[in-house]
């Protein structure tokens, strides 16, 4: 089996990644949380296996190539503007990321995936939650779809309603948006959905180690 790696640079990564995943213009101070958010994770992401021969398969996280960089201007000044800013938890980058939607309160990474890492606790997100009956949702099954799912024949249908969308981790983009309409900046935004965590300069920190 060929294996074919690419080494490319944290920055570029981040605005092929970004690309792809945002194509309509956001608030300055929301995008720049993201890029932090997501900046670290991908640090987060290298420490597990710093020596390994790849840290992430570009499918898995939606690495597209070299071509998608200055390609979403937005995208590209907020990489620029925060170039370096991570957030720590316990002095290590740590398994972050952002939900659409938390309905109100968001979760620990750890516990909604079930990993054995360290990460901040969830928080309550008093913007998302005034707003939590507006989003809800609801999806049913058929009672011949349960049949093939759970090979099951005594349930006529089942329902889930629920408030919110995407996971409920992270950074509640509903919340960040209002928070930035109300003034807030990029800082206090994370500091709101990230408790108990520090922003810096990755440069720096590996300046200090070394």
């Amino acid at each position: 089996k060929l294996n074919i790696v690419n080494e490319v640079s944290l920055e570029n990564y981040l605005k092929s990644c970004l690309t792809s995943q945002f194509h309509d213009e956001m608030d300055e101070d929301v995008m720049d949380s993201i890029a932090i958010v997501a900046r670290t994770n991908a640090l987060y992401l290298v420490n597990r296996k710093p020596h390994a021969p790849w840290h992430v398969e570009a499918q898995e996280v939606g690495y597209q190539g070299y071509a998608l960089t200055l390609q979403n201007l937005h995208v590209d000044r907020s990489i620029d503007n925060t170039k370096n800013l991570i957030l720590t938890y316990q002095d290590q980058p740590f398994a972050a990321t952002w939900t659409e939607d938390s309905a109100g309160k968001t979760a620990d990474f750890a516990a909604m995936f079930r990993r054995s890492v360290a990460t901040p606790r969830g928080v309550q997100a008093p913007f998302a939650l005034r707003d939590r009956e507006k989003h809800h949702w609801s999806f049913s099954l058929s009672r011949q779809e349960l049949s093939k799912l759970l090979q099951a024949d005594k349930i006529t249908s089942l329902t889930f309603n629920g408030y919110g969308q995407g996971y409920g981790v992270g950074l509640c983009l509903y919340s960040a948006n209002a928070m930035a309409e109300h003034g807030e900046n990029a800082k206090k935004i994370l500091a709101s959905f990230f408790p108990e965590t520090k922003l810096q300069n990755v440069r720096a920190m590996e300046s200090k180690q070394l």
